[in-house]
């Protein structure tokens, strides 16, 4: 009765973003290094940013809502440019119609830690909240 039970799917996933300048966009190329195949070519919009100051801890915590646009890759033009790239270490766990990825990223020689939670559709969002709560119950 009081047992939550989900169906989770994991995986483990080896990843270097590379960025390209395509036209006018910036587009971004993931690259799965263990098969060396595209996994995805997008351009990121972000559409809101809240940052939270932590002064007591030593992470901060910053809620970003992004959508993204898969473009086709290559492009047609070949009027590109790379402008960086990053490697990500990357867990990732799915339930409910939502990805939770734990990744360490990479970029720069500088090393730092995200947590990242996609609804892919608004309509999985009143079952994320609905089990949510049952976790946060269990746990109190």
């Amino acid at each position: 009765q009081n047992c939550v039970q989900l169906k989770w799917k994991y995986r483990h996933l080896k990843l270097v973003d590379r960025w390209w300048r395509v036209g006018a966009d910036r587009v971004r190329v993931t690259t799965d290094t263990a098969t060396g195949t595209v996994t995805q070519a997008c351009v990121k919009e972000r559409l809101l940013d809240i940052a939270i100051h932590l002064p007591v801890s030593q992470a901060d915590v910053r809620i970003s809502v992004n959508r993204e646009r898969s473009v086709e890759w290559p492009p047609a033009s070949l009027a590109q440019e790379e402008t960086g790239s990053r490697h990500k270490d990357r867990l990732s766990y799915q339930f409910e119609g939502v990805t939770i990825d734990l990744t360490q990223v990479n970029q720069d020689g500088a090393v730092k830690h995200e947590l990242e939670v996609e609804i892919g559709d608004p309509a999985h969002l009143p079952a994320l909240l609905s089990t949510l709560r049952r976790i946060g119950r269990l746990l109190s």
